[in-house]
Parts: structure tokens; C-alpha cells; sequence
């Protein structure tokens, strides 16, 4: 990895063929983060100081029609630090209507999963977790083939991008913890080899508005007897732009097998001096099981959370933001320890409501 840093920085001071430099980008955060029990997000009852990250996203362009673009994270939270490759494609765009991708490719999904780390791109320290956390809903990227472009042009706008390939869903299933085997909490990379996706989005002339349906589909990695399983993800997604206010709305269903999803969010900002901005958020994730395997604990399938933040942006390329959030439910507020759970679960003594206040920093270049 060290190595390809080092690649990508000498071509960047060199530049690429045809006089087409590298770019660099960049963008991460710090955060801080204290709950009144429950772990949740970036925080504990005992206040946690160290979640921090950096991504380096870079782009050339070696040729008039193709792009190359991969971006690296670090990232440092929790005790451990970890470094990854978040993608790594290139792209030919044979028009504006069709660009062909291949590679390690953002999985184009909703308003947010393209744009996952970029924090100066929303309202809040975090993504809302009942569509963009460990929900089963989306991963970071895919591996494969895809195939994206603008349709036509004029007033109204029209993009849309078709792929196949595999990807690993993150997955934090907190009812496997009170199996009398785990130990501690973890969140499962569901892989599905065999998936084939689409998104299209519609621009309302004046780019105030935008609007857009996401899915895809790919077969259970274990198939009944007899039978073919295939889960599929459908999703809808609204951002309006009205000078100083934002609001953005999605709404996601992961379908089949015998546990279902749903979850959806509504996030509303409002600038009210060119520094100063507050934020309100309604965050819910509920999740259906046929075959009752909530039934001792439901509120580990469920999280409807109401968040309150302001922020003071110095440039649009930094910013602070503070925020305290409201849960109710046990999807991702709980306990980390396995054995904890199940005696909270066993004696009565779970807390399904958590409150809590982060503090931090957004940036970007």
C-alpha cells in the first residue's frame, strides 16, 4: 500500500501522459463522543475521544477518454487503527451517455454512498445509521462492471448506472450476540458474489431538486432445497436545494428470506448566517422476522432515532458540529460485550433508550 502511495504522489508531481496532472483529494474527520449507557456510533458512557480518519482520493486522466480514480482510508477508532482500499477503477467514457467502469467501483446507491467519507458534504458527524450504518442495505463498493452516463440533456437531467459484480454488505446483528457462544459484538461482511444493480436519478430543471430510485438484487449465499432465494434491495430518494435550507429523504427495503428490512431517514439544515447552520434528523430502521428469532429481545430489531445539531462552518471545506441524538431501540445502541447483553436481555435490565452528545470536526481539500 505504501508503495502506491508513493506511485500516485510521483505522478502527481510529474504528471500524467498527455499533460493531464493527478489530482489529489482529501477529506476526513475527529470525533467525540459520550452516551449515557449504551454504546452507540462514536460513543460510550465513559466518553470516547480517539475516532479519527483521513481518505486520499485520487484521479488522472491518462487519456482523453479515461479516468483512473482510487481512494485509500485511515482511520483509527475504538483502540484499533486500520488502513483500506475504499476503490480503485478506471473509466472510458465513450460519450456523456455511456461510461464504462471497471474495477473496485463506489456502489451507486441512494444520495450518500458514493459521497460515504466526504463529511463537509452533510449536515451531521454521521450518516444516519437505519439506511447507511451496518443495516444490510449497502456496501462501500462493488467488484465488477458498470455501465453510467446522463441519458440526455436539457432542462430536466437524467442519469443512470447499471452493474454486476460482488459486494460485502456490513451487517451488525446484535440477536446473534445472545447466542451463549459469542463473546463480543461484531459486524458481519455478508458477501454476495452474484449482483446486479441499477440506480436512476432525475434532475428538476434549476438543480434545486433531485430525485431517484436505487436497487439490486443477488441470490442467498445458502439456498433452501429445491429453491431459489434471491434478496433484493429497493430504495427511493429526494434532495431539495432551496437557497439557505436542505432537505434530503430516503426510504430502503431489503426483501426475502425469512428477516426483512426497512429503514428511512429525513434530515433537514438550515443556514441561518453564512457561518451558522442547525440540523434535525428522524432516523428509523424496523426489522420483520417470520420465523421469530426477536422474539425474546424485539427491540434488537429496532432503532428510531430524533437528533438536534448546530455547526459553524468556517469555510465549505471545514467545518464543527455538535449534535445530540435520541434513541430508542437496540439495533445499533447496546452493549459490546456478548455476556453483558444476554444478562441485560435476561434479567429485564436492557435499556432500550441511549442519548448521545458528539463533538467534532469535518474537512476536506
Amino acid at each position: 500500500m505504501l508503495g502506491l502511495l508513493g506511485f500516485l504522489f510521483v505522478s502527481s508531481a510529474f504528471g500524467a501522459p498527455d499533460s493531464n496532472p493527478v489530482e489529489v483529494h482529501g477529506f476526513g474527520f475527529w470525533a467525540y463522543g459520550l452516551t449515557d449507557n449504551n454504546h452507540y456510533l462514536l460513543g460510550d458512557a465513559s466518553g470516547v475521544y480517539d475516532h479519527a480518519a483521513l481518505a486520499l482520493n485520487i484521479a488522472a486522466n491518462p487519456h482523453e477518454r479515461l479516468s483512473v480514480v482510487g481512494q485509500i482510508e485511515f482511520e483509527n477508532g475504538g483502540g484499533q487503527r486500520a488502513a483500506e482500499l475504499d476503490f480503485a477503477f478506471a473509466q472510458w467514457a465513450f460519450s456523456d451517455a455511456a461510461k464504462l467502469r471497471l474495477g473496485n467501483i463506489k456502489q451507486p446507491f441512494g444520495i450518500y454512498n458514493e459521497v460515504f467519507e466526504v463529511g463537509t458534504l452533510r449536515p451531521f458527524l454521521t450518516l444516519p445509521q437505519g439506511l447507511y450504518g451496518p443495516a444490510g442495505f449497502v456496501a462501500e463498493a462493488y467488484n465488477g462492471v458498470g455501465v453510467g452516463g446522463q441519458a440526455f440533456a436539457g432542462r430536466w437531467g437524467l442519469t443512470y448506472d447499471v452493474y454486476g459484480g460482488g459486494v460485502a454488505l456490513a451487517l451488525s446483528t446484535p440477536i446473534d450476540m445472545l447466542d451463549p457462544t459469542a463473546t463480543t459484538h461484531a459486524v458481519a461482511a455478508l458477501q454476495a458474489p452474484n449482483t446486479l444493480g441499477a440506480r436512476v436519478e432525475v434532475n428538476v430543471p434549476g438543480d434545486a431538486v433531485d430525485f431517484g430510485v436505487s436497487t439490486y438484487a443477488h441470490p442467498a449465499e445458502e439456498q433452501p432445497p429445491d429453491q431459489l432465494l434471491v434478496f433484493w434491495v429497493g430504495a427511493a430518494h429526494a434532495n431539495v436545494h432551496a437557497g439557505r435550507t436542505q432537505f434530503t429523504a430516503e426510504y430502503a427495503h431489503h426483501g426475502a428470506g425469512p428477516v426483512t428490512f426497512d429503514g428511512a431517514y429525513g434530515e433537514l439544515a438550515y443556514r441561518f448566517t453564512a457561518h451558522w447552520q442547525l440540523a434535525a434528523r428522524g432516523d428509523w430502521h424496523a426489522t420483520a422476522d417470520s420465523d421469530g428469532s426477536f422474539s425474546t429481545a424485539p427491540s434488537l430489531g429496532r432503532h428510531l432515532e430524533v437528533a438536534g445539531g448546530i455547526n459553524y462552518w468556517f469555510t465549505p471545506g471545514f467545518v464543527v458540529k455538535a449534535s445530540v441524538h435520541d434513541v430508542r431501540g437496540n439495533r445499533f445502541a447496546h452493549p459490546l460485550g456478548a455476556a453483558q447483553l444476554r444478562n441485560q436481555v435476561a434479567s429485564g435490565r436492557l435499556d432500550t433508550h441511549t442519548q448521545l452528545f458528539a463533538l467534532g470536526t469535518n474537512f476536506s481539500f
